[in-house]
């Protein structure tokens, strides 16, 4: 796809809508450096992975239990999360904020939408995430984490409580996210979806996927007339 096509197809997208919802890690924060905690965690529960494992092991899992349960083999999940809370906050492992998520969801609401964060991660680790980054929850009129819903993505259900709130049908939502789970959990629902390339999937692995995609977040208040 052209950039010049991808432009028009977000602008349609935005043109159409009423709530715009976001994923969490990679979309909205800067989280590579969970990659490494992960592979740290790995290690630790005697599973020597190669960084390139556990980004495949991030991208299909659904959960973020799913993921530590991949990453231990199977290690109880107590004993897996006194270790994510001893090393959550080593430097080397923290979420970092885009300089440009706080400004472009701003931007969006200020054009008459309203927003929301549909997120995989638990709500223990979401709540650290805002209280260390300043995002949240003043910025959303919505929030779910992976606990608040029985659905994990690609489930198209994962939205099904968002809808309600808003009283909105999927035709009026669009999500953004940087995975495949979230492109095939958005289209499931009959919603529109727009990923970005600041996570785990490529521009050119979205194409592959027929999905429309912007470079970064940032992008998305170029487009569309509202």
């Amino acid at each position: 796809m052209t950039e010049r096509y991808q432009g028009n197809q977000v602008g349609h997208i935005l043109d159409d809508i009423d709530v715009v919802a976001f994923d969490w890690d990679m979309t909205v924060v800067d989280s590579h450096g969970k990659l490494l905690q992960n592979q740290a965690i790995a290690h630790e529960f005697g599973n020597p992975l190669t960084i390139d494992e556990v980004r495949r092991h991030w991208n299909e899992s659904t959960s973020f239990s799913d993921l530590m349960a991949r990453l231990t083999n199977g290690a109880p999940m107590d004993d897996i999360m006194k270790v994510v809370r001893r090393d959550y906050h080593r430097p080397e492992f923290a979420k970092k904020a885009f300089d440009f998520a706080v400004p472009t969801i701003k931007e969006l609401r200020r054009r008459g939408l309203q927003t929301a964060l549909v997120s995989s991660v638990q709500r223990e680790l979401l709540h650290q995430d805002a209280a260390d980054l300043g995002i949240y929850p003043a910025l959303f009129d919505f929030v779910q984490a992976q606990d608040d819903c029985e659905f994990k993505k690609p489930d198209g259900r994962v939205f099904d409580r968002l809808l309600r709130n808003f009283g909105i049908t999927a035709e009026r939502l669009l999500y953004i996210g940087d995975e495949e789970k979230d492109f095939r959990a958005t289209t499931s629902a009959g919603a529109h979806f727009i990923g970005v390339e600041t996570g785990m999937v490529t521009g050119k692995e979205f194409d592959e996927m027929g999905a429309v995609h912007i470079p970064t977040l940032k992008e998305i208040t170029t487009y569309g007339t509202i």
